[in-house]
């Protein structure tokens, strides 16, 4: 029986674990986190997730069918879109994913290499066990990319999930606050009864946010938050590097780009990669096509995040206030039909379209 060593247990890896178990692989998976689903995340996930892998319904914390999107404090969207997708209970979900592995909680050593002038991770521990390996580490790959040479391109990501006696959002809706002068967002999602997750994350500092969570912690619970139960994290939004997905040994998740840059979702993107690298493992010469659509989106938010950018404060709110919903949810989880691309015609500049056009036809 062919066997294959996974380094990380997030998303990614333990969703490769999943795939290549089903398909008779013995799998070892290495990962030195204290628990697993230990990066803050908001556990959020569209429904079109179940086209990878079904959801078991126990792990389903929250059914989402209703947004509430503000700016600068004001509602400008409160709309029911139907069944969005759910909130789920992430190291619930992942322990199921690793069912069919061997886990190992040891530190695995990897550095990068300069190959040809491309950048190849080296996994330095000489004990690995024989097998394939597939590198699943998450946003560690990036900061040694930027350690490295400088590149890279990171988002930070802060929140607290606590108890209130009474929810300010009902069981089935999220909340996202948009403010001017902020690349990023704010939200608040349920978690169960009376539980929520309250975060914000985008381009300021770290410091800027706890500033910003505190705020709005105060804000909704009347209570300052509890330090120990603040965490947060770097989220790599750089974009999908194909050559690290086929390097050796294959990067996947993460590590690889797999975040959608816009709304920094990363479990439903990397559990894609992960479905393509075990099927690529086995020779199926069509492996890219799992990922295929997820690449065309991650590069689509890119266009829209660097437009973002360079855009002005007055330009952006301009934009959030006039977007239909229906739109503003479509971009955020990559699933815009062709017919409401060309809709955008009359709310984003022409070169924009054209170039989003472009990559959906590719």
């Amino acid at each position: 029986m062919e066997e294959i060593n996974i380094i990380g247990a997030g998303p990614a890896g333990s969703a490769a674990a999943f795939f290549a178990g089903q398909e008779g692989y013995e799998v070892r998976v290495y990962d030195s986190a204290p628990w697993l689903g230990f990066k803050a995340c908001g556990w959020a996930v569209p429904i079109q997730i179940e086209k990878l892998v079904k959801i078991p319904r126990e792990f389903i914390l929250a059914k989402i069918k209703r947004f509430s999107v503000y700016l600068n404090d004001e509602l400008i969207h409160d709309k029911a879109l139907g069944m969005w997708g759910y909130i789920i209970d992430k190291p619930k979900f992942l322990e199921y994913l690793l069912s069919y592995a061997n886990t190992i909680r040891k530190h695995v050593r990897i550095t990068l290499h300069d190959k040809n002038g491309k950048l190849q991770p080296i996994v330095l521990d000489n004990n690995m066990e024989k097998g394939t390996t597939i590198l699943a580490i998450g946003a560690t790959l990036n900061h040694l990319r930027k350690q490295y040479n400088g590149m890279g391109d990171v988002i930070y990501a802060v929140q607290y999930v606590t108890k209130v006696k009474e929810s300010p959002i009902d069981q089935d809706s999220v909340e996202l606050r948009f403010y001017g002068d902020m690349i990023g967002y704010q939200w608040v999602f349920p978690r169960g009864e009376n539980i929520i997750d309250i975060g914000v994350g985008g381009y300021a500092s770290p410091q800027d946010y706890l500033r910003m969570l505190y705020d709005a912690v105060k804000r909704i619970t009347g209570t300052k938050p509890e330090t120990t139960r603040i965490r947060g994290a770097w989220i790599n939004i750089l974009g999908v590097d194909l050559d690290l997905v086929t390097s050796s040994p294959p990067v996947i998740g993460e590590a690889a780009g797999f975040v959608y840059p816009i709304t920094g979702e990363g479990i439903r993107p990397s559990i894609a990669s992960a479905k393509a690298i075990i099927e690529h493992i086995k020779g199926n010469k069509k492996w890219q096509d799992h990922i295929r659509h997820t690449i065309k989106w991650i590069k689509i938010q890119r266009i829209l995040l660097n437009r973002a950018l360079k855009a002005s404060r007055r330009t952006r709110e301009d934009l959030l206030k006039k977007l239909p919903l229906e739109y503003f949810v479509g971009i955020g989880i990559g699933e815009l039909t062709i017919r409401q691309t060309m809709g955008l015609l009359r709310y984003l500049p022409s070169t924009v379209v054209s170039a989003i056009k472009n990559i959906l036809l590719s």
